[in-house]
């Protein structure tokens, strides 16, 4: 299945930085790479997407993670 004008497919790589609060002094700091991938579908000014975000983080320790989420725009 590939683009039309209704159905969009999406992906992409991407990195992360995140902060880990653990108080005053003990933040700790993740760095790493990502990824995206998912589709949408437009029906007139209204587009419904969901997407998947696998995570590696390199930086500091190495841990696998994987987000997502679903989503509604609307276009004026």
């Amino acid at each position: 299945m590939g683009n039309t004008d209704r159905w969009h497919l999406f992906y992409g790589p991407g990195a992360f930085v995140g902060v880990r609060d653990r108080g005053a002094e003990n933040d700790i700091v993740g760095l790493g790479i990502s990824g995206t991938a998912g589709i949408s579908v437009v029906a007139g000014p209204i587009e419904f997407y969901g997407r998947v975000t696998p995570r590696l983080e390199l930086i500091e320790r190495t841990n696998v993670d994987i987000g997502g989420g679903l989503g509604i725009r609307a276009f004026f």
